[in-house]
């Protein structure tokens, strides 16, 4: 903050001085000062190139935070192939063992790891535009989380990923990627 005020009354100062030099001097070579131009008109030409600065300075940086926020939601996506990269895995080997199992728990817990620094890192940058989108996001990985881990795959009796039960895996993972991509395109939007 002291940095703005800093900054700010240097460019007041500057102009200060530019504008008693003008007087003073009154016909510097190659520059005059019509004398029709009033204070009020330089006044207004430095607030609108400060104003401008200013909102292009802010719409950077919004900018970055969206990119940064895509990046996240990209890493998200990737964390959710990882939970389904593990059924795929057992069904390509026939059997479905307890170090599957811990793998599966495993990738859900960075999937939550990743939610839960997302759903903080919106909450900073946009804290009244995220609430819904990242509920309705969480809801989604929940869910996610709720069909696969809440059912039979984690009986120790299950020993084999079936076709069925692979391709609701499959159909459950093509949901969750869907609600994260349309998350991606609602914070393009923020």
């Amino acid at each position: 903050m002291k940095d703005r005020v800093f900054t700010i009354g240097a460019y007041v100062f500057i102009l200060i001085i530019g504008i008693g030099i003008g007087c003073v001097w009154g016909n510097v070579p190659y520059l005059t000062l019509d004398p029709q131009v009033s204070m009020t008109d330089l006044v207004s030409l430095a607030v609108a190139v400060f104003i401008a600065i200013k909102v292009s300075k802010i719409l950077q940086s919004n900018l970055a935070i969206t990119a940064y926020l895509i990046n996240e939601l990209g890493e998200l996506i990737e964390r959710v192939k990882a939970v389904h990269k593990v059924i795929a895995d057992a069904y390509s080997a026939g059997n479905f063992t307890p170090v599957n199992r811990d793998a599966l728990m495993f990738a859900f817990h960075n999937v939550e790891l990743k939610l839960g620094s997302l759903e903080a890192q919106m909450f900073a940058a946009f804290p009244k535009k995220s609430v819904d989108i990242i509920q309705a996001l969480k809801n989604s990985c929940f869910d996610y989380k709720n069909h696969l881990t809440g059912g039979e795959i984690m009986l120790s009796s299950f020993n084999q990923v079936s076709d069925v039960c692979y391709r609701e895996c499959c159909t459950q993972q093509s949901k969750i990627e869907t609600v994260i991509k349309t998350t991606l395109q609602k914070v393009h939007k923020l």
